[in-house]
């Protein structure tokens, strides 16, 4: 996927840096950290500027979660450790992308499996463990 100046070379530098950053780190399968780095993140998060859940664990729980919104579109924004809203006013996300690593891990979804879209999020870890699992899973 080409970026916003037509260069895939920084898209892909951008999905391995985060690749390393989220899911080298964190799981043992090195296929989970090449579907990260294969698998871009924009077209799941929907168009910039976004709104990136920040952690603030001395937040109050009446006031609701925290989100900052990003200065731009510029996708190097998604290619971190954040959870990005699908829809701030009601807290959904697509969760930590660290956490999924180490789910996606502990699931070791072989090739030839099943993975199936059932509707509840953005699908971008679908997405990642559709490309774990295969084109024909």
């Amino acid at each position: 996927m080409a970026d916003r100046d037509g260069s895939d070379a920084r898209s892909t530098k951008l999905r391995c840096f985060y690749a390393s950053l989220v899911a080298n780190s964190n799981a043992a399968d090195p296929r989970i950290g090449a579907a990260f780095a294969a698998v871009p993140r924009e077209p799941f998060a929907g168009p910039g500027p976004w709104s990136i859940l920040a952690s603030n664990g001395w937040r109050s729980r009446d006031r609701g979660p925290l989100y900052v919104t990003t200065p731009d579109d510029d996708p190097a924004f998604l290619y971190q450790d954040v959870l990005i809203a699908i829809d701030a006013a009601r807290g959904i996300n697509i969760g930590q992308p660290s956490l999924h690593a180490l789910c996606l891990d502990a699931l070791a979804p072989q090739p030839g499996e099943t993975a199936i879209q059932v509707g509840t999020g953005s699908g971008y870890y679908t997405a990642l463990l559709t490309h774990l699992v295969g084109p024909d899973g």
